[in-house]
């Protein structure tokens, strides 16, 4: 029994940060862009994953903004491996939609804001953008 319960710890320490914990991802995105209800400038951000609280946190690389931001579980595209940002594009409008981490792990997806629904309720054509990620 002692064993087992040891060989159970050993295994969630070894995975717990990526499967529960926090998996933070290094980005450079070159547009403006909207993440939830937020407008964010274009420039590099560090962005981490909690898949046990549902939740993204994009933050400016010099941590002088931040925004945390509700998601729930995405999965993987096929043939897809790298760490990752996907963003819906309407017009010259940029919305976060969704984040990978590397592998064929799940990742996680935003609910559309209100400002992408009105541009998906204006029948703007929509283009998805992906732009990949170093995972620190």
């Amino acid at each position: 029994m002692t064993k087992s319960l040891l060989a159970i710890f050993a295994v969630t320490a070894l995975t717990g940060s990526s499967l529960f914990g926090q998996d933070e991802l290094r980005v450079t995105i070159p547009f403006d862009f909207n993440a939830g209800q937020h407008a964010l400038a274009a420039g590099d951000y560090t962005v981490r994953m909690s898949y046990a609280a549902g939740t993204i946190q994009v933050r400016t690389a010099d941590a002088r903004h931040a925004v945390q931001l509700l998601a729930h579980a995405a999965s993987p595209s096929r043939g897809s491996d790298t760490a990752r940002l996907v963003f819906h594009k309407y017009g010259d409008r940029y919305f976060l939609s969704q984040v990978f981490q590397s592998g064929n792990n799940p990742g996680q997806e935003l609910p559309r804001s209100h400002e992408e629904q009105e541009q998906i309720a204006a029948r703007h054509a929509v283009k998805t953008i992906t732009i990949a990620a170093m995972v620190r």
